[in-house]
Parts: structure tokens; C-alpha cells; sequence
């Protein structure tokens, strides 16, 4: 034990003496050579920004037309929305996207187009869309090819995605939310 004590007392001793005589005397040396870089930080939030184009269009109960003949095959009812967001360089390597207003359980939302769903009357409604330049041609089918009756207007958001050399977006294009988050865009 005592040699024990007498080791720690003459460390100590020695390193107070080291301390104490170090002092600066003379110029300060050179520059040492620079460290090595650091460890690389964390990825950022993912996102990407892009001039995405953002339209809402309501479609009015009397706005729709019919085609075919009710009840045979392909008889449907269909809508045309002229949009000048629609280009020929849109059409060339862009996407346009189509989203239908819903509502369920009082809350309001955007379901992807296209997409099927029962009606409130129980019938199996498909709701379908194709676009040229300058026109969506939005279309409505019953399970019996029978032309609906609308009582209220049905409204609608595109997002067009402009031609910027992508053919696909790390993110799922059916979720409207995820595709809101993803292009940072406004409601």
C-alpha cells in the first residue's frame, strides 16, 4: 500500500514539473499539413423541384355528353377540359396526372384517376382519363353501360409534370399526399 502511495505522489510530482516548464520561447513554427475531411453527414429530406402545374376544374351536372348507346358495350358519359397546360411537350415526355374529389365521412380528399368505386345507389362506377394536346377527355362508366345522372358538380385536380428528362418519380403517383409532399405543392 505504501508503494502504491509513494508511485502516485512521485507522478504527480513529475507531471507537475512538466507542465510548469513548458513555456513559449521563441517564434511560432509553420502551418501544419491539413487533416483529413470528415465523415460525410446524413441525406437530406427527399424532394424534387420541378415546375409542377397544379389545375382544379369542377365538371357541372349538365356538362357531361354521352357516347354509344345506352346499355350496350362502351356507352359511357365523358367530359373535355381545354387546358392550355397540356403541350406538345407535355405530351412528349411529361405526365399528367388526374385526381377525382372525394368525400368520406365528412372528410375531403383526392382519390387517383383512373379508379372504381360503388356509388351511394350501389352501382359500380369507372372513372377513366386520356389527354391530347390541349384537351382531358374525362370518362364515366356504369357496371351496365347506362348514362349516369349527376345531382352536383364533380371536381377534379391534374397535376401536370413538365417534360424534364425523368421517366419515373421515386414516389407512388396514385397517392395524391405523397405526390403533394414529394413536389412541395400548394392546396
Amino acid at each position: 500500500m505504501k508503494s502504491i502511495k509513494t508511485c502516485l505522489l512521485l507522478s504527480l510530482t513529475a507531471f507537475m514539473i512538466t507542465m510548469s516548464a513548458c513555456s513559449k520561447k521563441g517564434d511560432t513554427g509553420p502551418q501544419g499539413l491539413p487533416g483529413n475531411a470528415g465523415a460525410t453527414g446524413a441525406t437530406g429530406a427527399t424532394g424534387y423541384s420541378v415546375p409542377v402545374i397544379v389545375e382544379d376544374f369542377g365538371v357541372g351536372p349538365t356538362d357531361w355528353q354521352h357516347t354509344g348507346t345506352a346499355g350496350s358495350a362502351g356507352a359511357h358519359d365523358y367530359y373535355y377540359h381545354t387546358s392550355s397546360n397540356l403541350t406538345t411537350d407535355v405530351m412528349n415526355g411529361g405526365a399528367v396526372l388526374l385526381y377525382q374529389q372525394t368525400t368520406v365521412n365528412s372528410s375531403t380528399g383526392y382519390s387517383a384517376v383512373p379508379n372504381s368505386y360503388y356509388s351511394t345507389s350501389g352501382r359500380m362506377v369507372s372513372v377513366r382519363f386520356a389527354y391530347t394536346t390541349h384537351e382531358l377527355d374525362v370518362q364515366y362508366y356504369l357496371d351496365d353501360f347506362s348514362f349516369a345522372t349527376f345531382s352536383s358538380a364533380v371536381n377534379f385536380r391534374m397535376v401536370v409534370i413538365p417534360n424534364v428528362g425523368k421517366t419515373s418519380w421515386p414516389v407512388d403517383l396514385t397517392d395524391y399526399n405523397a405526390v403533394k409532399a414529394y413536389f412541395h405543392l400548394k392546396d
